[in-house]
């Protein structure tokens, strides 16, 4: 698997995401506005995000983590944890 570093927005990150161009994602705190828009075009492209610590993602301030899979939101995990 090649790693690749993000540098710009989370809501973009979020939709090279949703695009395959990233196969996950996390970040340690994001406020809702940095991430909202992503998170819509990442599920509706079939993604699975959540919070670092687990648990659902909810539009509020916190950690952020999301995968283009089910299986690769497993492996996020076991990464992070």
């Amino acid at each position: 698997m090649e790693a690749s570093v993000a540098g710009g927005a989370a809501a973009i990150d979020l939709c090279y995401l949703a695009e395959g161009r990233f196969n996950a994602f996390w970040e340690l705190f994001l406020n809702p506005w940095d991430f909202a828009a992503g998170w819509v075009i990442a599920e509706e492209a079939g993604g699975v995000l959540g919070r670092v610590e687990g648990g659902p993602l909810q539009l509020s301030s916190g950690t952020v983590t999301g995968a283009n899979s089910p299986a690769m939101k497993e492996v996020l995990h076991e990464l992070i944890s």
